[in-house]
């Protein structure tokens, strides 16, 4: 009986953390390529060593068949992979310009051919699947060249996720509709870390607006693994170094002499601007110290804006003088009637439909003071005595 009553107690606590479990944020960004290791004939090959190399930078990542022949290269960053195999008594297989982008799940199988111990065949296999098989995810991935091709006038990332068939923007805030579902059914991560809110919804923030950080968009639009807890959703990862040395300056330049009238607008829009981007990235080398080929690299990214302030039209309702002190003996409506003020506490009328001063908050009245112009009448008038010395005007 005793065992019993342990049983259920773990049963019911189980249920438990099982009902309060929310949804769980996104585990990471990294890529499989996964297949079978057969011979000529279709039979099963065990034990053959597959590794698959990061062609930029170097890495290399192992795997050993098992019993069945299956093999699995898992934690994969995105970019470009040569995949080989080699077993004793067979010949190399070599296939090359494998692209991976994040959360890719690609299947490769390994054909090997019979050969004499002594020799070594390579053969170079141009029949790699060019689309993900093992999912029925349908996605759409952009990667680092579309994303500096394609014009982007603002720079984010928002910009380019409309793009995509069955995305709509919804009519409020920035929140995306994914095949018709909720904006809360849908996520936002980089790399692997979400960015969504808690109460629900797409992404928000200005680390969303930014893009020369970024390697790749990646966009599910339904058919979600059930490792994320959405129907679809949005991955992005960020760029790193790799053997090669690469930077990049550029300066997005507006003005009112290039920019085109709003046709209904009497004048062109003022202003200057410039969306300053910078980016260098490589391996770490400290001559005679340490080479970092094919292990340590580093990646560096700036964005900034500057320019001069836009000029533009601003109809402002400002209080009158007496009201700024709580005087409203004067506040009446468009028909001439006095506009009553109460007591907030005591739903009183104020005497003289006045405020007291020491129920005003001095903190208010300071930021009154600096921020919150006085009529444009009055403005001068004060200037005008200010100038002429006049105590009254």
């Amino acid at each position: 009986m005793h065992r019993f009553r342990l049983l259920a107690g773990a049963c019911l606590i189980a249920a438990l953390m099982i009902g309060v479990a929310g949804r769980t944020p996104a585990q990471s960004t990294f890529a499989t390529i996964t297949g079978t290791v057969a011979d000529s004939a279709g039979a099963a090959v065990r034990g053959v060593n597959v590794t698959a190399t990061n062609v930029k930078t170097g890495y290399v990542y192992t795997a050993v068949s098992n019993d069945e022949g299956i093999y699995t290269l898992s934690n994969l960053l995105d970019g470009t992979y040569t995949v080989k195999a080699k077993a004793t008594g067979f010949g190399d297989f070599t296939t090359e310009n494998i692209i991976l982008s994040a959360r890719d799940n690609r299947r490769i199988d390994v054909k090997l051919q019979v050969q004499a111990v002594t020799n070594t065949v390579e053969i170079t296999s141009g029949g790699a699947a060019l689309i993900e098989t093992e999912t029925a995810r349908i996605a759409d991935v952009k990667d680092r060249e579309q994303l500096r091709a394609l014009p982007l006038t603002l720079r984010r990332a928002w910009d380019y996720f409309t793009l995509t068939p069955q995305i709509n923007r919804t009519t409020t805030g920035f929140n995306l509709s994914l095949a018709g579902s909720h904006s809360n059914q849908s996520e936002a991560n980089i790399d692997g870390i979400t960015v969504t809110p808690p109460g629900g919804g797409f992404a928000f923030g200005p680390i969303m607006d930014r893009t020369e950080n970024l390697q790749e968009l990646r966009v599910e639009v339904s058919g979600n693994s059930a490792e994320y807890g959405t129907p679809g959703g949005v991955t992005l990862t960020t760029r790193a170094g790799n053997n090669d040395f690469h930077g990049t300056f550029s300066d997005y330049y507006s003005s009112p002499v290039l920019r085109t009238r709003n046709p209904f607008a009497t004048a062109r829009g003022t202003g200057i601007n410039h969306r300053l981007t910078f980016a260098a990235g490589g391996p770490v080398l400290l001559p005679k110290v340490y080479n970092g080929r094919n292990k340590t690299f580093y990646f560096a990214t700036l964005e900034m804006g500057a320019g001069s302030a836009g000029t533009a039209l601003i109809t402002q309702t400002a209080p009158l003088a007496p009201w700024r002190q709580g005087d409203f003996s004067n506040l009446r409506d468009a028909q001439g009637n006095l506009i009553v003020i109460r007591d907030p506490v005591t739903n009183q009328p104020f005497a003289g439909n006045r405020i007291p001063t020491n129920r005003l908050n001095p903190v208010s009245l300071k930021i009154q003071e600096k921020f919150y112009a006085l009529p444009k009448v009055l403005r001068l008038r004060a200037i005008h005595r200010r100038l002429l010395g006049h105590p009254r005007l």
